[in-house]
C-alpha cells in the first residue's frame, strides 16, 4: 500500500513537470484553447488523492525558507511597482505557474514518509516518459505539425510556445535519459540513441543556443570531477561535434538572426545602466519596460539576476545568492541537483521569474525531498 502511494506521488509531481508542455502541444495541434497548466494541476491533484486518505503528516521543514522568501519579495513588490498593468499580469503568472505547483508538492512532502524512495520513482518513470515524448515530438515535427518563430529561421513542434521554450523542454527530457546512462555507467542501447537523435534534431530546428550551452555546462560540471582524463576528452570531443552540427545545420546560424539576437540582448543591458531606481528595494514587480522604455508592458531583461535587481533590489539579490549557495553548495549532487543547475543556467539567458518556473519547482523538490540537503 505504501509503495502504491509513493507511485501516485511520483506521478503527481511528474504531471507538474511534464504535462503543461504536452497539453500545450495537443492544444496547438487540435487548435483548442486548453489551459495547459490548469490541466496539469488537475491531473496532479487526482494522483495525490490516495495520499489524502493516510494519516501521515511530517513536520514542516524550514529548508525551503529562502526559496519562498525570494518569491514573497516579488509578490510584496507588487505594492510599490511603477508598472501596475504589467505587474498585474506578472503577479498572476507567479501565483499560477510557481506558487500553485509548490503548494501541491508541499502537500506531497507532508504526506510522504519515504521521500528518498519518491525521488527514485520520479527518475524511474521520468526516463521512460522522456523517451516516448521525445520520439513523439520528433515524429510530429517530421509529419508537419510545425510552427515558426517571428524571424522564420527557427521552427518547433506546434504548441510549444516558442523555440527557446521548445529547446529547454526537450533537453530537460534528455537529461533523464543521459543521467540514467552516465550516472549508472550502463551500456548505450537503441532507446538512448533514438532519444539523442530526436533531441538534436529538434534543437537544431529550433536554433536556440542558450539551452544547449546550459545543457553542456551542467553535464560537464556534474560529471567531470568523477571522470578520468580520457573520458573528459571524449566528452569534450562529442560537445565540439554537436556545436559544429548546430552551426552547420541550424538555419538560424546561416542568417544574421543570431547576430541580431546578440545585439538585442546587449542593448537591453545598456538601457539598464541609464535608469534610476531604489537600489535596495528595486522598482517593483514587472518594472523593466517602464524603467527602460517608459511603456507599461510585460517584458524581461533575459537574466534572472538582472531582473531580481531591477524589481526587488539588493535585498532580492542577497536572497537569491543565499538560495543559490544553499542549493548548489549545501545539497547533495544528485540528479535533481543537475536538473536545477540546467534550469538555473537557462534562467541567465532568457525568460523571467514565472517563465523559469521549472527552476523553482525543481529546486523545491531537490531541497525538500532530499534528506542530505542543507544538513
Amino acid at each position: 500500500m505504501e509503495n502504491a502511494e509513493i507511485k501516485s506521488a511520483s506521478l503527481s509531481i511528474l504531471s507538474l513537470l511534464y504535462l503543461p508542455n504536452i497539453v500545450s502541444v495537443v492544444s496547438g495541434i487540435l487548435e483548442l484553447n486548453l489551459l495547459s497548466n490548469l490541466v496539469s494541476y488537475a491531473f496532479s491533484c487526482i494522483f495525490i488523492l490516495p495520499l489524502l486518505t493516510n494519516n501521515i503528516i511530517s513536520k514542516s521543514s524550514t529548508k525551503s525558507f529562502f526559496l519562498f522568501l525570494y518569491l514573497f519579495l516579488f509578490i510584496v513588490s507588487y505594492g510599490y511597482s511603477i508598472s501596475p498593468i504589467a505587474a498585474n499580469e506578472k503577479l498572476l503568472a507567479i501565483l499560477y505557474t510557481i506558487i500553485s505547483p509548490l503548494l501541491i508538492i508541499g502537500i506531497i512532502s507532508k504526506k510522504v514518509k519515504k521521500k528518498e524512495l519518491l525521488l527514485i520513482y520520479i527518475m524511474k518513470y521520468g526516463k521512460t516518459f522522456s523517451f516516448f515524448i521525445l520520439l513523439i515530438f520528433a515524429l510530429l515535427y517530421v509529419t508537419g505539425f510545425v510552427e515558426s518563430a517571428s524571424d522564420d529561421t527557427r521552427t518547433y513542434v506546434k504548441g510549444l510556445r516558442d523555440p527557446i521554450w521548445s529547446s529547454r523542454y526537450v533537453l530537460f527530457l534528455l537529461l533523464f535519459v543521459v543521467f540514467d546512462l552516465l550516472g549508472n555507467k550502463r551500456k548505450i542501447n537503441l532507446k538512448d540513441i533514438i532519444a539523442v537523435i530526436a533531441t538534436l534534431f529538434l534543437v537544431l530546428k529550433s536554433g536556440s543556443r542558450g539551452p544547449i550551452v546550459s545543457f553542456v555546462l551542467s553535464l560537464f560540471i556534474f560529471f567531470s570531477r568523477s571522470w578520468s582524463f580520457k573520458r573528459n576528452m571524449i566528452f569534450s570531443i562529442i560537445i565540439v561535434f554537436i556545436c559544429m552540427l548546430f552551426y552547420s545545420f541550424s538555419s538560424r546560424m546561416q542568417t544574421d538572426a543570431s547576430d541580431y539576437s546578440n545585439a538585442a540582448r546587449i542593448a537591453l543591458f545598456e538601457k539598464i545602466l541609464g535608469v534610476e531606481f531604489n537600489l535596495w528595494m528595486g522598482a517593483g514587480l514587472a518594472s523593466y519596460m517602464m524603467l527602460t522604455m517608459g511603456v507599461d508592458e510585460l517584458y524581461y531583461p533575459h537574466n534572472l539576476f538582472v531582473e531580481t535587481f531591477l524589481e526587488i533590489g539588493l535585498v532580492g539579490i542577497l536572497n537569491l545568492c543565499i538560495l543559490v549557495y544553499l542549493l548548489f553548495w549545501k545539497c547533495e549532487r544528485n540528479f535533481y541537483w543537475l536538473l536545477c543547475l540546467f534550469l538555473f543556467f537557462n534562467a541567465q539567458f532568457s525568460g523571467d521569474v514565472s517563465g523559469n518556473s521549472m527552476f523553482f519547482i525543481c529546486s523545491y523538490i531537490c531541497i525538500v525531498f532530499n534528506s542530505k540537503c542543507l544538513n
